[in-house]
């Protein structure tokens, strides 16, 4: 019961921050949209960063779950891509105030630098089976794809941030349009007519 009523407290947080920002709502407001007592909802997290972290355990563990690995082809790593999209507007608030959150929060912070070397890691990991699949071009200079991972990580992670109004996959495939083969821009080709056919 008690682990029923956290789940649902995580919840409503994360909707209410999402939607007036995590700064703006205080506990008296969730406990308010739950219609339950203040005093009720301190039993379950005493303060406002309690709940941040039961919510940042919750987006990590989601994380956890999607299960990258490099050894993908073109139309899997686009998956990939939706799979980031979605976690990104399911824990809008955390990307839109990924920065103020890390200085902040120090637990945060670490968090963060341990997710960013992990996605550099298998996103250059996964440009390197690309390649040796002939999807990708050889690097024409050292640490090309790392480079590459490095500005789809800022991307992924600041796009909400800069409010382009842009589609984040569209962005991240105009970046990696150029370094296709002729093999690649053909799969590359085909996942676009099967998203065209489906929308």
């Amino acid at each position: 019961m008690s682990e029923g009523i956290k789940f649902r407290i995580l919840q409503k947080a994360i909707e209410l921050f999402n939607e007036r920002g995590f700064e703006s709502v205080s506990m008296r407001d969730i406990a308010e949209e739950l219609n339950i007592s203040p005093g009720n909802l301190t039993y379950h997290f005493r303060k406002k960063t309690d709940i941040l972290n039961g919510i940042i355990s919750l987006l990590m563990e989601e994380h956890n779950k999607m299960n990258y690995k490099p050894e993908i082809t073109l139309t899997e790593f686009d998956s990939i891509l939706v799979q980031v999209e979605e976690h990104q507007k399911r824990y809008s608030f955390y990307y839109k105030n990924i920065i103020e959150l890390k200085n902040k929060y120090p637990e945060i912070a670490q968090l963060q630098k341990d997710y960013k070397l992990e996605f550099i890691a298998i996103i250059t990991k996964t440009f390197c089976y690309l390649e040796q699949n002939g999807w990708v071009k050889p690097e024409k200079r050292e640490r090309l794809y790392e480079d590459l991972s490095v500005a789809i990580l800022a991307i992924a992670a600041f796009g909400n941030q800069i409010d382009l109004n842009r589609d984040m996959r569209e962005v991240i495939w105009s970046m990696i349009y150029p370094v296709l083969t002729e093999e690649g821009i053909k799969e590359y080709q085909t996942l676009i007519r099967r998203l065209d056919t489906s929308d």
